[in-house]
């Protein structure tokens, strides 16, 4: 079970028990000594499970709206739509992380890695329990797919926040093919005026229907073009936890600065303890520039730095 419902459960369970021992008359000792105890037992079960580690990805879609009834059932249709896309958002943003970004057409090569498996059905509402296949090797870190749920999760909440900002760094930062899914998941959303709460270990995020209809007038408003161009100049700076980097044109340009990929920062962890300083050389930087263009007419430009070279001027071996 996701860890925030099973803790929520039992921090129910624990203020139904302080409300009873809260109200108990002073004389009932017997059971007053009995509720304390249960107190006591359920507090260290909440204590425990805030101190397990849970490195498998696993995450609760729950609906509200015109395609659930009650908490006895839900839409077929339309649950199989939203399960499938949610599914592909997962496999494309995997495959995006692992190779640092998709191609426009063709398979998606991480799709079976990234299976995720119905679990358990979780009621109040109508939800599903989603989980990925166990491995039988420890986990000591994050799985992908674990990582790619939480980003994903990140990207539909932006796309429904209140915040202009968080739109835009989430709209800079998506796969294209990420996008399209995202598109496909919030059109289904709305057209069965359904809403969604999405529950992981140890937050929740809630999508009502205001909110997927703001989702939707920022998704079908934009139109995205991706560039990709090479242009050298010096690495100012490259923050591989954060993924930001600053960038000087050689040509007088203004300083460009933007989203690191997912692959160029984890190869920059792996080349601070074998080669010297990166930051204050000279390269070549293959980025993609995005433009988001609005109905309107306004845009939004952003960069994602995708690959460092030496120019070919610095990298010639010297002369005999």
């Amino acid at each position: 079970m996701v860890r925030k419902i099973e803790r929520d459960a039992l921090e129910s369970q624990l203020s139904g028990v302080q409300a009873l021992i809260a109200n108990m008359d002073p004389d009932d000792f017997v059971g007053r000594a009995s509720l304390q105890y249960h107190q006591n037992q359920l507090g260290q079960e909440i204590s425990k499970l805030a101190s397990s580690i849970t490195n498998i990805g696993s995450v609760v879609l729950s609906f509200e709206g015109g395609p659930v009834i009650g908490s006895r059932g839900i839409d077929t249709q339309f649950a199989a739509t939203t399960l499938n896309t949610y599914q592909e958002l997962i496999s494309k943003q995997l495959a995006a992380m692992e190779t640092g970004g998709l191609a426009q057409r063709g398979p998606v090569q991480s799709r079976s890695a990234g299976k995720l498996n119905i679990t358990s059905l979780v009621h109040g509402s109508f939800g599903f329990q989603l989980e990925e296949e166990s491995s039988d090797e420890p986990e000591f870190v994050d799985s992908a797919v674990k990582q790619s749920i939480a980003i994903v999760d990140d990207f539909i909440s932006a796309f429904s926040s209140g915040s202009d900002q968080l739109y835009l760094n989430a709209l800079s930062q998506v796969d294209r093919r990420v996008l399209i899914s995202l598109q496909k998941f919030y059109n289904t959303l709305y057209k069965d005026s359904a809403s969604l709460k999405i529950i992981e270990d140890d937050r929740d995020i809630v999508i009502n229907q205001n909110a997927v209809l703001l989702a939707i007038n920022r998704i079908n408003d934009i139109e995205v073009q991706d560039t990709d161009i090479s242009i050298t100049g010096e690495l100012l700076g490259l923050a591989p936890v954060q993924r930001r980097f600053d960038f000087r044109p050689s040509d007088g340009s203004p300083v460009i600065s933007g989203q690191a990929g997912q692959q160029l920062s984890n190869d920059y962890l792996e080349r601070l303890h074998s080669e010297a300083r990166l930051p204050g050389r000279i390269y070549v930087a293959k980025m993609m520039r995005r433009v988001a263009t609005r109905v309107g007419g306004s845009f939004n430009e952003s960069y994602t730095l995708l690959d460092l070279t030496e120019p070919a001027s610095l990298s010639l071996p010297d002369g005999p």
